[in-house]
């Protein structure tokens, strides 16, 4: 038997301890190497975050554009589609196409008063379609889809689809023009039939010639569309709309009557721009000044347009 204060180790025992210290330090080293690696992970994680959120307004700059245009086309389809589903304006292009037969129907009387040259006879018919018939038809557009829309309450309702409103007030001018292209097509059709019907031949009329100054009337009609436009979102219904656009050309006219100085400045100076194309030779500086003078009032008067639409209580 041991004395006492001299017991011996257990071997057993003593071989436990190294064991369990052992142990404890790859536990430790483990627990390090999660905790560095979490460390790690939530770092990156940051960084990713950092460079989407730093990435994202570009993404958003660079799809602005195309969601814009998308709006504006989906809108203008909108808007076409509605125009077209209200009897007056299916009825306007049968009342254009009217016109041409009105004149054929004169050439071949021989007791009429009024006759028009054959040759000359698609030149006519866009002369009355750009002073007086297509004006007429885009303050009548302008009334019905800005002040007329605002009137019955009816202009609430594309805004609660994700569209802007100045893709709105867009989308509905260039459905204006689409469908007072659409008249000119017809018009130009109709008028080639009545010239060679009249006792044209083809030789007798220059194609080129007319298609474009077809072509270049568009452009004295989009700057007419915008301040029919500007006028229907200045009035308070669809009547006020129509008789202030019509004052408002009527005055723009009377300015460059009243004061020649400042008319080749005024866009209704153009709505025959046409001419400086049709005859022996094209007045290049006339076209680049009128298209010049259309183009910018165009802006102007859209840009002013789409401002006042913002702020409008609709």
């Amino acid at each position: 038997m041991s004395r006492p204060g001299n017991e011996v180790a257990d071997p057993v025992q003593t071989m436990q301890v190294p064991a369990e210290a052992s142990s404890r330090k790859r536990q430790d080293g483990a627990v390090a190497k999660a905790s560095k690696a979490k460390i790690t992970a939530t770092k990156a994680d940051a960084e990713s975050s950092e460079s989407a959120s730093f990435g994202a307004p570009m993404k958003i700059r660079r799809a602005s554009g195309p969601a814009l245009s998308g709006m504006v086309r989906r809108t203008a389809e909108v808007e076409l589609h509605k125009i077209l589903a209200q009897f007056k304006y299916r009825a306007v292009p049968v009342l254009v196409a009217l016109v041409p037969l009105v004149m054929l129907w004169l050439n071949g009387n021989t007791g009429s008063l009024i006759r028009f040259s054959p040759e000359n006879l698609p030149y006519t018919l866009l002369s009355l379609a750009a002073s007086v018939i297509l004006p007429l038809v885009a303050c009548m557009l302008a009334a019905d889809l800005f002040a007329g829309e605002r009137e019955r309450g009816e202009l609430k309702i594309p805004l609660t689809r994700p569209v802007s409103r100045s893709a709105l007030a867009i989308g509905k001018i260039s459905a204006m023009l689409i469908y007072q292209a659409g008249l000119l097509a017809i018009l130009l059709i109709l008028s080639l039939a009545a010239a060679l019907l009249s006792g044209a031949s083809l030789g007798d009329l220059n194609l080129l010639s007319i298609l474009g100054a077809y072509v270049v009337t568009l452009l004295p009609i989009a700057a007419i569309s915008t301040v029919a436009a500007l006028a229907s979102t200045l009035a308070r219904s669809a009547t006020s709309g129509f008789l202030l656009g019509i004052l408002l050309l009527v005055a723009w006219n009377g300015l460059g009557l009243a004061f020649p100085a400042i008319s080749p400045m005024l866009l209704t100076e153009y709505a025959a721009l046409y001419k400086s194309i049709i005859g022996s030779e094209v007045a290049f500086g006339q076209l680049a000044m009128g298209a010049g003078i259309l183009i910018g009032s165009a802006t102007v008067l859209t840009t002013a347009q789409i401002l006042l639409f913002d702020r409008k209580e609709i």
